[in-house]
């Protein structure tokens, strides 16, 4: 919290100064006759007996008992809360140390709350307002989104201190506003905070606090002396480059001082790490910009929640070239031509002297300066340094670089970090074939190793081809010979399951074998087809050829004369991104959709979205053919659809198609299946929910034994297979579901306690959208268990509500 006039202003210690009439109360015009409450518990006793036992008025009036001339109409909604007629504000040069004394947030937290509407969305004002000279604190601390001020006439005001100070709203209309008489801004925007989390998790670090710097521009300034504290907010970047402070003019006023932050305790808290200046911008304070404090050891944090952490242990970001000394103004440097991490401009810049209003070399076009810091190239840290893949598995070598932002030393023209693209990785890893790679990462000078083993094929198809003559009988079962599948059980020990001709109907039903043939074979009509047989969720199928000759066509000696060939044993890694050429009949073949695969299967089985991906009307994707986007969310709450059979588009690809006749691709990297296939010696719970333990694997409500926690380790014995559905019988003797949605093989490593780094909020709801309470630096919370927002962001759940799980605000404790 920043402090107005240097005193310290506890939320706790306000008292309420106004009055609040429900519609279901006839008020006396002499308001010196209405009961004035000198606390809130007498406020909320005063209100439920004017209310005659109606505590849920839907509009009202508020009157302030030490400004009469403050006071206001109301309504509530939707959510909207209308200020429909009314004078706000206070006159210039009243009483005003504390901030949000006069708020109407006041209002909103107490008395609509009454009303059931403590989630308020919008603010609107009819065009009946009038506004005194001093809106100080106007909507400080109020919890809402948006603020409209379009219908407000500010001709009259002089003062907009603190006005937004520690809200999350979004301001419209400000462009609409009259400036021409206000003078001081002190505070406006201090600890505002947007509603959604402005860290660079999105690697766009020069576009994350659009919100605010959209407003800013839309403020006239030219006539505001008194900036101090305007932009002591938390944004890493903030644009004022259009200001003209033309009202900034004596060096003696000091009324910029403190303008993008404070230094308090031991902490530089809430400055920009980049800054955008323009040639009208003026300071008046050597404070303008904030000291780094003695002791703080001149750490800046430009990277996000993925920052260097290496077994929990947090390591060095940026270091600033500003003595901590506690007198020196944090110093920038010139972005130029270059980036954030690597400015075009090394030169240590004092920009409250650079800009001040006495300075002769204030540059004449808009730059971007960012915080002096130590040269900084990146670190290369990549792990496991041993991976076991699957053969045909895609090995992605960005994938073991540490965190999802490791190497943080520069950012392309779009503001998006260079990460893998910059890195040497050798020699070439192919999962097509078996064995050990010893692979090195190279970057600028520094070398990192990791094994990497590929695993034999475990997937043997034995096919023939076959040459049949019109008229001939066929089935898909006559070019299947076998299908074997190696593998270790729980103790390790190598098995072996052959499923050979007289299984190929169990393969159907039971392990999700399809077959599709390009075109449909017709052997009525002489040409050459091709049949794939596939089993989608061991991500493994094989071609075979059938070719249907014309009757007086003499049958070509294959193979020393017979007229079968066996196919190649070597399996061929499902891609959708490489499909077979599909052969063409001598005789045209009719096919109900241009030449699309006609595919049969007995076997449903579920997958799950990874990627945000679409639905389908037909097996070739164009845009006019979607039907519903999914968009990408956390494996827990993935989307699941329910595949009945698979087809292959006209150009080869492979889908999934649906119960209800739509389609969705197949492609391994947006669909997976629903339920873990092989054995696992440990499952870890990773939904919120936790999940059940059974005593049978059929999972009947009676059949129930307990309840466990998300965290919980379980013990696997054995899979049991049903299809595609999978259990898993523990070591204690019941079974849990091989849903992915609840269970990982990977353990999530979740810190059971975590510790404040600087001081956060408690939100009420998982999507922050609603403030609890907040709390100081170096707290320490037990986590109940973790969680999601709909936009994939970690949460922490503690007793009293959702706190963030971003490492820049909080860290684990053992």
């Amino acid at each position: 919290m920043f402090l107005k006039n240097r005193k310290v202003v506890l939320a706790c210690s306000v008292a309420l100064t106004g009055i609040f009439i429900s519609t279901s109360v006839r008020s006396s015009a002499n308001t010196n006759n209405i009961q004035v409450p000198n606390n809130l518990s007498s406020l909320k006793s005063l209100s439920s007996t004017d209310l005659s036992g109606d505590t849920e008025p839907n509009s009202g009036e508020y009157i302030d008992s030490e400004v009469p001339t403050y006071h206001f109409k109301w309504s509530i909604n939707d959510g909207v809360l209308t200020i429909l007629s009314g004078h706000l504000g206070i006159p210039a040069g009243g009483e005003d140390s504390q901030f949000d004394k006069h708020s109407i947030s006041q209002i909103n937290n107490n008395e609509f709350s009454q009303a059931g509407n403590d989630s308020l969305k919008e603010v609107v004002f009819g065009k009946g307002v009038t506004l005194d000279q001093s809106l100080d604190g106007l909507f400080a601390n109020l919890n809402v989104d948006t603020i409209d001020l379009s219908n407000l006439d500010t001709s009259n005001v002089t003062d907009m201190a603190w006005m937004f100070y520690q809200t999350h709203a979004t301001v419209v209309g400000l462009d609409k506003l009259d400036y021409s008489h206000v003078t001081s801004m002190e505070g406006m925007f201090s600890n505002w905070e947007p509603n959604t989390n402005y860290i660079a998790s999105d690697a766009n670090l020069l576009k994350m606090a659009k919100t605010l710097n959209d407003m800013l521009a839309q403020i006239d300034v030219s006539h505001v002396k008194n900036f101090s504290d305007m932009l002591a907010t938390d944004q890493y970047y903030i644009d004022i480059s259009n200001w003209n402070m033309a009202g900034v003019t004596d060096p003696a006023d000091s009324t910029t001082k403190d303008l993008f932050g404070h230094t308090l305790w031991d902490n530089a808290n809430n400055y920009p790490d980049v800054v955008k200046l323009g040639p009208n911008n003026r300071f008046n304070s050597s404070e303008t910009f904030i000291h780094v404090n003695a002791g703080s050891g001149g750490d800046i944090q430009l990277a996000d929640d993925h920052g260097y952490r290496v077994d929990g242990l947090e390591q060095p970001q940026l270091k600033t070239t500003t003595p901590d000394d506690g007198v020196t103004p944090l110093q920038y440097e010139r972005v130029g031509n270059g980036n954030v991490f690597n400015p075009e401009d090394r030169q240590s810049l004092d920009l409250a002297t650079l800009y001040g209003v006495s300075s002769s070399s204030i540059p004449s076009q808009s730059e971007t300066y960012v915080i002096a810091h130590k040269p900084f190239k990146g670190i290369l840290i990549v792990t496991p340094t041993e991976v076991t893949l699957n053969y045909g598995e895609r090995f992605d070598p960005e994938k073991y670089l540490y965190g999802d932002y490791t190497l943080y030393h520069s950012i392309d023209d779009n503001g998006h970090w260079l990460t893998g693209k910059d890195v040497k990785v050798t020699p070439t890893v192919d999962t097509s074939k078996p064995g050990t790679y010893n692979v090195t990462y190279s970057f600028e000078g520094q070398d990192a190793k990791q094994t990497v083993i590929v695993k034999p094929n475990p997937y043997t198809w034995q096919l023939k081809d076959l040459t049949l003559k019109v008229g001939d009988k066929y089935t898909p079962e006559d070019s299947f010979t076998s299908f074997t599948m190696t593998g270790t059980d729980v103790s390790g020990n190598p098995t072996t399951d052959v499923f050979d001709k007289t299984k190929f109907d169990e393969l159907i039903k039971e392990g999700g074998l399809t077959v599709t043939e390009i075109p449909k074979i017709d052997t009525s009509k002489p040409g050459v087809y091709e049949v794939t047989y596939a089993i989608p969720s061991l991500n493994t199928s094989q071609t075979a050829k059938v070719t249907v000759l014309a009757k007086n066509n003499p049958t070509p000696n294959n193979s020393g004369g017979t007229d079968t060939q066996p196919v190649s044993s070597e399996n061929t890694p499902k891609s959708d991104s490489s499909s077979q050429p599909a052969a063409t009949p001598t005789t045209p073949a009719e096919n109900s959709e241009s030449g699309a695969a006609v595919v049969s299967s007995n076997n449903h089985f579920d997958v799950y979205g990874k990627k945000t991906l679409y639905r389908y009307r037909t097996a070739n994707f164009t845009k006019s053919q979607r039907i519903k986007r999914y968009r990408q969310r956390v494996r827990i709450y993935a989307p699941i659809f329910h595949v009945v059979n698979t087809q292959k588009s006209a150009n080869g690809k492979l889908r999934y198609v649906l119960k209800d006749g739509s389609f969705i691709t197949a492609k391994d990297s947006y669909a997976a299946p629903l339920y873990w296939q092989s054995r696992h010696v440990n499952l870890y719970v990773i939904n919120p929910k936790g999940t059940y333990e059974y005593k049978t694997a059929k999972f009947y409500r009676k059949n129930r034994v307990v309840h466990v926690k998300q965290g919980t380790v379980l013990k696997v014995k054995k899979i049991v297979h049903s299809g595609l559905t999978t259990r898993f019988e523990l070591t204690n003797g019941h079974y849990v579901s091989g849903n992915k949605q609840w269970t990982s093989i990977n353990d999530p490593k979740m810190p059971k306690k975590i510790m404040t780094k600087r001081q956060i909020h408690v939100y009420k709801d998982i999507n922050f959208q609603h403030k609890n309470s907040w709390v100081k630096r170096n707290h320490m919370f037990a986590i109940q268990k973790w969680d999601y927002s709909t936009n994939n962001v970690l949460r922490y759940k503690i007793a009293s509500g959702y706190i963030t799980a971003n490492a820049k605000y909080v860290k684990p404790v053992k």
